[in-house]
């Protein structure tokens, strides 16, 4: 179909519902040109049933299902296998089914892409927190500026375990079909590993000299409590996290990682990250942080829900010397946030008010002008139709940005 310019791919597994909901915002879209390609890697019948009459049913939308059961990683491979085969469109992505897209925001991503040729476009999503009751909206930060990032740069932010959302991990950018196949000749397949989003991110960056971030959400993440990574973050369990983890087999969960016995989801990403350090065709991924490394252990341990679990996370802590190393911790963190003020006092200061916000009764928080971010809804239908009525009104510029674009030379 070489009349097409972007061909979509939406991965689902057992959530018919769910995916039936990402084809309609992308047919919504209203835009010419776009192809849309269900992969069903479920293994209900029912649920493969109904995804696959819903499909037959939308103009444009086609369904495909691998011929076994596939583990995630595998799945991924195989469909853009197929796409490969049928699509020749220049521009590919993805989008779960757990995510969908604002009104009007593809128009916009393709304008960039034109805007932008042969370079990858990532950008950011807002979530649904549906975990918990009431149902919280987590609203990230935003600017609306196009930034164009040098790769090296970013993974040198990743080696001090700065994971930031314009890592293009495949459902949340678009990228022409020619790094797609720079990646798999140099790499051999798109995924790998045990987090094929975050393994295919940092192979992309190190293949490519720059991408371009669009520091926007047109994307909103939901149904968070059918999450493997969000379960695994709480530490708690859940059909999707045992479905997932009977996929690993032997494969023992963050190998790759420094430490594999720390639970948390930035832990995961870690052991992507050593993956793709640890292959012979990588070239750019230096070497983390090790101190960095034990403090973001610590906070994240500090969060889990599973009291038994934080308690285990404490004693892997103990073994690796936490107590010696957290107040070098503290000092590196103190000398980032230092560097970042000197350069740019209003975006640091901002950020100070929306961490006080966060803390203060709602009514005090909308004094601030950041009440927004603490508003609760009774479902995750109610925030998610919130949420699609439009993206959130962004600053000129955030301190989530800064260590993406200092020094000047790493980002424009």
């Amino acid at each position: 179909m070489t009349d097409r310019k972007l061909t979509i791919l939406i991965p689902s597994r057992n959530r018919p519902e769910l995916a039936r909901r990402t084809v309609a915002s992308l047919l919504a879209q209203e835009v010419a040109g776009v192809s849309i390609v269900v992969s069903d890697n479920s293994t209900d019948e029912r649920a493969r049933e109904e995804l696959a009459r819903a499909c037959a049913g939308a103009d444009g939308v086609e369904y495909i299902r691998p011929p076994e059961d596939l583990a995630m990683t595998d799945h991924w491979n195989w469909a853009f296998e197929r796409l490969d085969e049928r699509y020749r469109a220049p521009l590919v992505t993805m989008v779960t089914d757990r995510m969908v897209m604002r009104p009007g925001s593809l128009s916009r991503l393709i304008e960039l892409c034109d805007a932008n040729p042969g370079r990858v476009l990532s950008y950011n999503h807002d979530a649904v927190d549906d975990t918990e009751t009431p149902v919280r909206m987590r609203l990230e930060d935003r600017s609306g500026r196009v930034f164009e990032l040098d790769s090296a740069h970013v993974l040198a932010r990743c080696s001090h375990m700065y994971f930031h959302p314009c890592i293009p991990r495949v459902m949340n950018c678009i990228l022409p079909r020619s790094v797609l196949q720079d990646v798999k000749s140099r790499y051999g397949d798109l995924f790998a590993s045990i987090s094929p989003d975050h393994c295919f991110g940092f192979r992309c960056l190190d293949v490519v000299d720059e991408i371009v971030y669009y520091d926007a959400c047109p994307l909103v993440h939901y149904a968070l409590s059918k999450s493997n990574g969000a379960s695994y973050a709480r530490g708690v369990r859940s059909a999707t996290v045992e479905d997932f983890q009977r996929h690993l087999g032997a494969v023992e969960m963050n190998a790759s990682a420094p430490v594999p016995g720390f639970h948390t989801i930035t832990n995961a990403v870690v052991n992507e990250y050593c993956f793709v350090r640890g292959e012979p065709a990588s070239h750019k991924l230096g070497a983390l942080d090790m101190t960095r490394y034990l403090g973001v252990m610590a906070r994240e341990s500090s969060r889990l829900e599973d009291p038994e679990l934080r308690t285990q996370m404490n004693r892997l802590l103990d073994e690796q010397g936490w107590d010696r190393k957290r107040a070098r911790y503290g000092l590196a963190r103190a000398s980032d946030a230092l560097a970042l003020f000197v350069r740019h006092p209003a975006p640091f200061l901002r950020m100070l008010r929306l961490a006080l916000a966060d803390r203060l009764p709602i009514r005090l928080a909308r004094l601030l002008g950041e009440g927004e971010r603490r508003l609760t809804f009774p479902s995750a239908e109610a925030a998610l139709e919130h949420l699609m009525q439009g993206e959130a009104q962004g600053a000129s510029l955030h301190v989530h940005l800064l260590p993406l674009i200092l020094p000047p030379v790493a980002g424009r």
